[in-house]
């Protein structure tokens, strides 16, 4: 039902940015440059996979049971070796590159991760419906940078060598960790996976610029998309704190608590948004209550329990008619959030912020209330979309690239004129990227989202 920016315990602990830093910090501008040499298509067309064959590929078994395994044969030492390597790499400096990214290249943890690539399932098996806002997920930081930084520094240096091949075949076992770490119905766990995918993506955009790169338009066609993803998080938000919070089951279903009841659920609350862990910092959800939130939840009290006089609800603890208040407030605002959640992307954040808006003067109107801030669904989506935004931006700097090879070595005036592998409409607008062409330049853009994207490209004589 509800989403607390720090109802998931691990993430502080394990170094993955919080909800609530998620939803506050700015995405950077996706900026990169392309130097294309003209290349068709494979053929076959699926020469090249960046998942594995549902058929010819994949075996019996629990992916989840290989990596956490995998995670634990890294160790600190390789973990730390493939964040050097990264930094050198960044840097410039390609001898230290190589020299770490030889002692990275660990055939038992390669070996391990295309295993659990191919594994059918990822049972990560949480206990979140038992514990709800304190399910920790202690699997999640070694994958997203230990793991994901090995596979990184894998494909990098054979990418250097000159060997696409198996850069790409590297690159498909991060694409199915990304896709695996999503399946967990978290947002959390969907964050992560997002993080190893765009992590794959960096390492594949520099891949297109060489010169022997392969054309792998249609195999970025098959990726699957972010909503997905979004979708089968959000399912466990929505009522993610169920478990956790004591009698908020009860307190849903209007079920009559005692003071100290609703004293215990509210104080629950109230710590998972403190600032401060000090009790007698936090804010009193009675004392903070203001007397017109008073006068409303006892009339929203009387109502919904058939009618009650004014006198016998004046005689209640104010605890428990502004407990219901809040909890009847935050069930209403809760579906207003989800409602939401297969809308098209650009629906989606429009309405979201309306939503988040209204969510934000609410919490000034009810300054007592512990179940506010929510979930923002507009930002935290936009995480989403800006990653779909990314693999149809790559995905049309192969069609670009194939229509090159087609006429020429020619860039294309109009993305329009790409019709053997049609160019994709910007996901996150849901309009077509803005595309020109000048001086031998093109430039495929996105200025109108609130994180812009840039990529120029060049066709190699």
């Amino acid at each position: 039902m509800f989403r607390i920016a720090c109802a998931i315990t691990t993430v502080a602990s394990l170094l993955i940015p919080s909800l609530a830093a998620a939803q506050s910090s700015k995405p950077s501008p996706d900026v990169r440059a392309f130097e294309l040499t003209p290349t068709p298509p494979p053929v076959p067309a699926l020469k090249y996979e960046l998942l594995y064959d549902v058929v010819a590929d994949r075996v019996p078994g629990n992916a989840a049971i290989i990596y956490i395994q995998t995670a634990i044969l890294m160790g600190n030492e390789s973990r730390d070796q493939a964040l050097a390597a990264l930094e050198a790499y960044e840097a410039n400096d390609l001898e230290k590159f190589n020299a770490l990214a030889e002692k990275v290249n660990r055939q038992a943890i390669f070996k391990n991760l295309d295993l659990a690539a191919r594994r059918e399932e990822a049972n990560w098996e949480v206990p979140i419906r038992e514990h709800g806002a304190e399910s920790w997920l202690p699997h999640l930081e070694p994958m997203a940078h230990g793991l994901t930084n090995m596979l990184k520094t894998r494909a990098l240096q054979q990418m250097e060598n000159g060997k696409p091949e198996e850069a790409i075949a590297t690159l498909r076992m991060g694409y199915e960790m990304s896709d695996k770490v999503g399946r967990e119905p978290t947002l959390v766990s969907a964050l992560v996976g997002l993080r190893i995918n765009a992590q794959m993506n960096d390492v594949l955009a520099r891949l297109m610029s060489r010169p022997n790169a392969p054309n792998l338009y249609w195999a970025m066609m098959q990726l699957p998309g972010g909503r997905g993803m979004f979708r089968n998080s959000v399912h466990v938000e929505r009522r993610f704190l169920v478990p956790s919070v004591p009698n908020l089951d009860r307190a849903i279903k209007r079920e009559e608590l005692t003071p100290q009841q609703w004293r215990t659920l509210l104080d629950y609350m109230a710590t998972l948004h403190a600032s401060d862990p000090e009790p007698a910092k936090r804010i009193d959800p009675v004392k903070a209550a203001t007397p017109e939130n008073l006068k409303q939840a006892r009339e929203l009290y009387a109502k919904q329990r058939g009618g009650l006089k004014p006198e016998q609800v004046e005689k209640l603890d104010p605890v428990v008619v502004l407990g219901n208040l809040y909890v009847t407030q935050a069930e209403v605002e809760s579906d207003e959030i989800f409602k939401l959640r297969n809308l098209p992307y650009p629906l989606l954040m429009k309405k979201g912020a309306e939503v988040a808006k209204r969510q934000a003067d609410l919490k000034k109107q009810t300054p007592g209330s512990p179940f506010f801030p929510m979930l923002d669904l507009a930002k935290t989506m936009e995480r989403f979309a800006i990653a779909d935004r990314q693999r149809a931006a790559l995905a049309n700097v192969e069609a670009i690239r194939s229509y090159a090879a087609a006429n020429g070595g020619k860039l294309p005036q109009r993305l329009d004129d790409i019709t053997d592998t049609p160019a994709m409409q910007n996901p996150q607008t849901g309009e077509p990227f803005e595309y020109a062409v000048k001086d031998n330049v093109a430039t495929l853009s996105d200025s109108r989202s609130a994180t812009p994207l840039t990529y120029t490209i060049r066709i190699r004589p």
